[in-house]
């Protein structure tokens, strides 16, 4: 496993493996296909997770290559904007169902690859994350800002979680927390 995708396993000689013989690196064979937006292979051992694509574990890079920068809305990746959804399970709560084209999704993108998504769902914003390796290098301030800035709104109200305090705080946006 990288820091990069946190527990996300992106070790090809492990995905293989994992696809080859259905047993996780660390020796486990009891694995679930769990996910609310995007299916993925949890092991109960070990809690590594396999990003799945048609039932077969990929590379995350696979479904996040991108050759788009900064702020792109979700509309050009989908995949993209659930499987990022799927770093923060309890975050899912708030975002309640699967993103639609009446919804203000948006991905952050550096490095070749979508590493952030925003959901902005009924004048409230729902949630922000950036992934593991790429968290405290102001992608998410920057994020949120550039999306503020073509946002057609005086204040937002924000589902305020810990993850989003350090991005808003740093901003001169104004808002109101629910």
């Amino acid at each position: 496993m990288t820091e990069k995708f946190g527990e996300w396993v992106s070790d090809k000689a492990k995905i293989e493996q994992f696809n080859e013989t259905g047993t996780c690196a660390c020796g486990n064979e009891d694995m679930s296909l769990l996910g609310r937006f995007w299916d993925h292979f949890w092991c109960h051992e070990c809690e590594r997770i396999y990003v799945s694509l048609d039932e077969t574990a990929v590379h995350p890079e696979e479904i996040l290559a991108t050759e788009k920068d900064r702020l792109v809305h979700a509309s050009e990746n989908w995949d993209a904007f659930n499987l990022l959804t799927e770093k923060e399970p309890r975050v899912q709560d708030y975002i309640e169902f699967a993103p639609s084209s009446d919804d203000e999704a948006w991905l952050w993108a550096t490095d070749d690859l979508y590493i952030g998504y925003l959901l902005y769902r009924r004048g409230i914003l729902r949630t922000v994350a950036i992934l593991n390796g790429y968290r405290h290098g102001g992608h998410g301030t920057e994020f949120i800002r550039q999306w503020f800035d073509q946002l057609d709104e005086e204040k937002i109200e924000i589902m305020y979680f810990d993850e989003n305090e350090p991005f808003i705080e740093q901003l001169d946006i104004p808002y109101e927390s629910i």
